[in-house]
């Protein structure tokens, strides 16, 4: 489920999988590194266009490889990390000892007995 988000809608907000997996701070980190990478992306392919004097501005492909790297980057991190979190936190729960009431007979005896685990 986790890779489901992370890849579709993910695609357009990153860091889905992760608030899936409810690791929400670096779901933030994610979308941060989304809107900063789309934002450098803009500002090289603005700096390639042909300015006035028909040179384009110096530093555009550096601003726009770097956008593009923060863009995909964070966006291949949750597709990979986000089911990773969530088998974790699956194994986890899985391995926690149940808590709750249980009736024990022993002896002729009826026990109400409480579970706790932590």
């Amino acid at each position: 489920m986790a890779f489901g988000i992370a890849l579709v809608p993910g695609a357009i907000i990153h860091g889905a999988g992760h608030f899936y997996a409810g690791k929400i701070g670096t779901g933030f980190v994610l979308l941060g590194s989304e809107l900063v990478g789309t934002g450098l992306i803009a500002v090289g392919l603005v700096g390639g266009i042909e300015t006035i004097t028909g040179k384009p501005r110096e530093g555009w492909v550096i601003e726009l490889e770097a956008g593009l790297v923060l863009f995909v980057g964070s966006w291949i991190y949750d597709i990979i990390g986000s089911p990773i979190v969530v088998m974790k936190s699956n194994k986890d729960l899985l391995q926690r000892k149940p808590s709750g009431l249980k009736i024990q007979i022993k002896d002729g005896n009826v026990k109400l007995v409480t579970i706790w685990s932590f």
